[in-house]
């Protein structure tokens, strides 16, 4: 990935999707917006990718329609800083045997 500087935003524990649902909302967006800038690259949180994979409070996912459009309006804002944004996922295992 080629970026204009190495300005990256390390993934934090934000805690900040609506509840009930686990959907990003404007908090989040209001968070990464202006951390975003031009040329850089942003890690988001860890987003949990199965129904059951939700590992925290208000933590976010990428499961729902919801969630997938809440995720849009976030990554909608980092690409209008100039800024790329890659998003970590999470998948806890539902079973500690394995």
């Amino acid at each position: 990935m080629d970026l204009s500087h190495r300005l990256v935003l390390a993934p934090m524990k934000r805690m900040r999707a609506n509840l009930p649902g686990n959907a990003p909302g404007d908090l989040m967006v209001e968070y990464y917006r202006p951390r975003a800038s031009q040329g850089g690259l942003m890690i988001t949180e860890a987003t949990f990718i199965a129904p059951t994979g939700n590992g925290g409070y208000a933590v976010p996912g990428i499961v729902t329609d919801a969630q997938v459009a809440g995720w849009r309006k976030v990554v909608d804002v980092v690409h209008e800083k100039g800024a790329k944004i890659l998003l970590q996922l999470s998948r806890l295992r539902s079973d500690a045997a394995s």
